[in-house]
């Protein structure tokens, strides 16, 4: 049994395993939606990608979460569900944000990273047929 003289709920990311590596922020725009990547955070236990995606385009965007493919030094990594932290909304009408934790596999120190972000705009004048796809490089 514990006792607890206290308690704080905290968001997860707060109480999360502190990251042994931290890769910095990154920006592209294209069709009108811009997608950044806040931060990467690598721990033990996994990893954690912050991105924000904004739609201000006149035509509805998805953003494909369960699309997205990280590889680290070669290696593509399984991303792994978190219901702890807040997932991006999948779904951005036009002048509308979301933003939220995509959770992967555990990944070596320093790794030179690679991350792919799809989504699909109703442009379908737009990338291919709609499909608009980000690549963020680290090292």
């Amino acid at each position: 049994m514990v006792t607890a003289d206290t308690l704080q709920v905290v968001e997860a990311s707060e109480a999360a395993t502190p990251a042994h590596t931290t890769y910095g922020a990154a920006t592209y725009a294209q069709a009108g939606t811009r997608m950044t990547v806040t931060k990467i955070e690598a721990a033990a236990d996994e990893t954690r990608v912050y991105v924000s995606a904004r739609n201000q385009s006149a035509a509805d965007f998805s953003f494909y979460a369960f699309s997205t493919k990280l590889v680290a030094n070669g290696r593509s990594i399984e991303s792994s569900y978190s219901g702890d932290y807040k997932e991006p909304s999948s779904d951005l009408p036009p002048d509308s944000r979301t933003s939220g934790v995509l959770v992967f596999e555990a990944i070596p120190q320093d790794a030179a990273l690679r991350l792919i972000l799809e989504g699909n705009s109703d442009n379908y004048d737009v990338g291919n047929y709609g499909t608009l796809k980000w690549t963020f490089t680290w090292k």
